[in-house]
């Protein structure tokens, strides 16, 4: 089985067969993300402090995709994650910010941490244009099929020894 991510061309290619998928995120790079809408990430220093970074595009390079699970329709974000989520080991190093409320992302701190829960799930644009890093399959009936495909592979892949998950570039 060959997965390929293409960010630029905005397709999930699963053996040839090409979904629409996109990565399209917000962040002071492209200007999109203003300085006073906060992005805190899912985590905390070592000081127990919640800490504040852009968001970038999903990490080029080599992945594997780990695990489907389904998301309880009580979770926070069940709106915009929609019924499950593929997740992958994929991950970055991304800059933390200074953040002050009521001034905003002020600078870099020289700081850095890994940023993970790179994934891939259905969100119709109705809900949201973009995302804090992950593929969005734009149309239903193809998310699911590439989930079934993909729960079928990992299944299969899971019974041999040493499997850790599913190979795919991210290009």
């Amino acid at each position: 089985m060959r997965i390929r991510f293409l960010l630029d061309e905005k397709k999930f290619v699963l053996d040839g067969k090409e979904y629409l998928c996109e990565c399209i995120v917000r962040n002071e790079v492209n200007g999109w993300r203003g300085k006073n809408e906060p992005r805190p990430f899912m985590g905390k220093d070592k000081d127990g402090n919640v800490f504040y970074s852009f968001p970038r595009m999903f990490p080029r390079g080599e992945w594997k995709i780990t695990r489907s699970v389904e998301v309880p329709k009580s979770a926070k974000d069940a709106h915009y994650l929609g019924k499950w989520f593929i997740q992958t080991n994929a991950f970055q190093s991304l800059s933390i910010w200074k953040y002050r409320k009521g001034a905003g992302y002020i600078e870099p701190t020289g700081k850095t941490f890994d940023d993970v829960g790179y994934g891939f799930h259905f969100c119709p644009k109705e809900i949201s244009n973009t995302s804090v890093g992950c593929g969005l399959f734009r149309k239903e009936d193809e998310a699911e099929e590439v989930r079934k495909i993909i729960e079928k592979a990992l299944a299969v892949g899971k019974k041999k020894k040493g499997f850790l998950g599913l190979p795919f570039s991210v290009e």
